[in-house]
């Protein structure tokens, strides 16, 4: 940066470059990983395997329902419970459209 480019040339450098100076330059963000870019494995997934720490599969993406089972319309948690910890994809298919998983798609926390 300038200060250490001033610790090294004489301030008559500092004046002739600094007429070039447009901005400060900062590096832009590192992205934070995306839920596509996790990868889960059966093992890990199978540790949430509980009320308070419920993780299910649809459509190879895994979800961390914990929250989101008591605001299921209808039977609420009693529809996402039982697959805690596992691939709910069949079932999930009896009842709902796959274009449905946009309303969850916050709670995706990687892929299988």
């Amino acid at each position: 940066g300038t200060q250490a480019f001033a610790v090294f040339h004489p301030q008559r450098y500092l004046n002739i470059v600094s007429t070039y100076i447009v901005g400060n330059w900062n590096p832009p963000p590192t992205p934070s990983p995306s839920p596509g870019d996790t990868h889960i494995t059966l093992l890990e997934l199978m540790t949430h395997d509980t009320h308070q720490d419920c993780w299910v599969v649809y459509y190879d993406t895994v979800y961390d329902m914990t929250d989101f089972a008591d605001l299921h319309p209808g039977p609420g948690a009693a529809a996402i419970h039982p697959f805690c910890g596992w691939i709910g994809t069949e079932e999930y298919d009896i009842f709902h459209d796959k274009s449905l998983l946009v309303t969850i798609e916050s709670y995706a926390v990687g892929n299988l």
